[in-house]
């Protein structure tokens, strides 16, 4: 094969069947409330009723919901639509009050002013293939995190060894003890920062979708890209801010992060990556939908070797690779598409043999506002006077259980450490009535759960770690540290 020629390969079965066309099946998420992130799957009947009654096929117990407040229908293969059934407090479909409306996937139904749905494609085999290209795009950015996170342990080792070195007489509040402090913090974050990116990221569930910034998301995804560039790439980002977007925020990220991977795969010799983030009006083949308010437009530009027209009409097909067996899995451009389809969007791709390739993804945009990411505060961990009451901490990682029994001290709680939950139940039994507070591992089953819920009365249960169901709260483990602090101080 001569230097010009592109290998193309498709990895499928040796035989593949025709099958007559199925339904295109749907699903409900349900994006409000204590149950958010709950799934009704509408299966293959022409008919689902909305509502709290108990005929209702999508049972929601909210009260400013109808008995039998709205209906999915379908007709033929692929048509939903939303139908108001005189509900008292009326339907909405993307903002605007309706009656009767096509619905299209990544459509957003409002029932009363309290209750938000997403309709979606229910496709396993597509959620499939976005959890196996997630673990891809992992060990592709491996070497990049390793980097990062050898730099982070350094910084915090380095400023450890320093804090031991110092004479005994040295007090908390010297200038250099506290800019170390304030280093370890700072390592610290980051570490965690990429923590919480990877774990978001590589999630098989589906988390709660919610309104997100759009050049914020693709910075922190560059911030994780870029290391694996190996400084022959450079990155130009053009940015406009404040323009938001609803959606999975970790699906988001992937997607953007695939176009960002196969940018640079396709320079392997260097080159430049423009990244843009603009709004832009609906894209004329698109059906009125989700995006009444505009779109946003994020665009990745690469100048390496392009694609022909052959090559670019299949990009999106799951399995197509021109990377040579064993060098790719085909799955990357075929999860944005579903990613961008799944969110009420669209994808565009233009490309030259020799000049590089552009793709543009259009996102539903959110009304107009300002709109800010949460600015974490700073939590005072002046030790407050010991309560009566005790913290109950349930986790099986010692030197992170420490780490908690400080945070608990500080707040005034006495603290009760067990390393699994026999020994938690074993514990509760001991000291029942005296616990205020169990923090546990959210691997802790739920059984467990509930009997450590009857031993300790009105002790608030949290997790550390994933939501789960009886739990109060959940606080993710990078985030431990800075808002157990907050929670802790609300309780004492």
């Amino acid at each position: 094969m001569s230097g010009s020629e592109q290998e193309v390969t498709r990895e499928l079965p040796l035989t593949e069947a025709v099958e007559p066309p199925r339904p295109a099946r749907a699903r409900l998420v349900l994006l409000t409330g204590p149950e958010a992130g709950r799934t009704f799957r509408l299966g293959d009947e022409h008919e689902a009723v909305i509502g709290r009654g108990p005929s209702a096929q999508v049972q929601i117990q909210v009260a400013a919901v109808s008995r039998r407040h709205a209906a999915i229908r379908r007709s033929g293969l692929r048509e939903y639509s939303i139908v108001d059934l005189r509900s008292s407090n009326g339907t909405a479909l993307n903002g605007a009050a309706t009656f009767e409306s096509r619905l299209v996937f990544g459509d957003r139904i409002t029932l009363g002013q309290e209750v938000e749905l997403l309709f979606e494609q229910d496709d396993e085999a597509l959620d499939e293939v976005l959890h196996r290209q997630r673990i891809e795009a992992i060990g592709r950015l491996a070497g990049g995190v390793a980097h990062d996170f050898n730099n982070y342990l350094g910084s915090v080792l380095a400023n450890v060894h320093v804090l031991e070195g110092l004479d005994g007489s040295t007090q908390l509040s010297d200038t250099e003890v506290r800019a170390i402090i304030d280093d370890i913090r700072l390592a610290a974050s980051g570490a965690s920062a990429l923590t919480e990116q990877l774990l978001d990221f590589s999630r098989r569930k589906r988390r709660m979708d919610r309104p997100t910034e759009v050049s914020s998301l693709v910075e922190e995804v560059l911030r994780l890209c870029v290391p694996t560039f190996r400084g022959v790439v450079e990155v130009d980002r053009e940015l406009e801010a404040e323009l938001v977007v609803r959606g999975d925020r970790a699906q988001l990220s992937q997607a953007v992060m695939n176009l960002c991977l196969n940018a640079r795969d396709a320079m392997p010799d260097g080159g430049r990556l423009l990244v843009k983030v603009e709004r832009a009006g609906r894209p004329g083949h698109l059906p009125p939908g989700p995006g009444a308010h505009g779109y946003v437009r994020i665009q990745v530009t690469d100048n390496g070797k392009g694609m022909d027209e052959e090559v670019r009409s299949r990009v999106f097909e799951p399995y197509f690779t021109t990377k040579g067996l064993g060098r790719g899995t085909g799955l990357g451009l075929a999860s944005v598409h579903g990613i961008v389809k799944s969110h009420g969007g669209d994808v565009a791709v233009e490309s030259k043999v020799g000049e590089g390739t552009t793709f543009f993804l259009y996102l539903p945009m959110e009304a107009a506002h300002r709109f800010r990411e949460p600015t974490p505060v700073p939590s005072e961990l002046a030790t407050r006077p010991r309560r009566s009451t005790y913290a109950l901490v349930v986790d099986s990682d010692e030197l992170f259980v420490r780490g908690v029994q400080r945070l608990c001290e500080h707040a005034g709680f006495r603290v009760l450490a067990a390393s699994g939950p026999a020994e938690a139940i074993e514990i509760a039994t001991r000291y029942r009535g005296q616990v205020g507070v169990v923090l546990l591992d959210s691997d802790v089953e739920e059984q467990s759960r509930t009997l450590l819920r009857s031993l300790c009365g009105s002790a608030r249960l949290i997790g550390l770690g994933e939501p789960g169901p009886g739990l109060d709260a959940a606080l993710e483990k990078p985030e431990v540290p800075s808002k157990l602090a907050d929670l802790l101080a609300e309780l004492s």
